[in-house]
């Protein structure tokens, strides 16, 4: 008898192994540094020194680094994400509106965040011109917003 409750027990803890969620609920907005060319050909420059903070969260997600895209969360609280990037010396801030719609991944890792970049709001000290060509920020690893500076 006592092989058989063991024989139940051990079955049922394994049987009832819960399932591991490691998917993401949310991806980032990508964006990419530009210089405007009189030739007609935007060309893909690097960000020197670039620092990145996100506003009304106060956390920083680069600092001094050399790069020519970067990724940055979107807010899943909020329709707007502001976030103040430093380049060498100078600041300008942007402010990304975008739409949340949040869809059910699956029982156990509960509900995810697709976001669509409505606009884009920026100073001009540093930035000359912000566009977004796909507006969807998913796991298509696509460039969404392109920094001309």
């Amino acid at each position: 008898m006592k092989y058989f409750v063991s024989i139940i027990l051990i079955s049922l803890f394994f049987s009832c192994a819960t399932d591991v969620c490691n998917q993401r609920t949310a991806w980032p907005a990508q964006a990419g540094f530009y210089k405007i060319s009189s030739l007609g050909k935007d060309s893909v420059v690097t960000a020197d020194s670039l620092s990145l903070w996100g506003l009304n969260n106060d956390s920083l997600i680069y600092t001094n680094l050399n790069k020519k895209t970067i990724e940055f969360p979107l807010a899943i609280a909020n329709s707007s994400s502001t976030f103040v990037f430093k380049i060498k010396s100078k600041y300008d801030t942007i402010t990304v509106y975008h739409t949340n719609t949040p869809y059910l991944i699956s029982k156990q890792c509960g509900y995810g965040y697709q976001q669509e970049i409505d606009s884009v709001v920026y100073t001009q000290h540093l930035f000359t011109k912000i566009t977004w060509k796909v507006p969807q920020a998913d796991k298509n690893d696509k460039e969404n917003i392109q920094i001309y500076y």
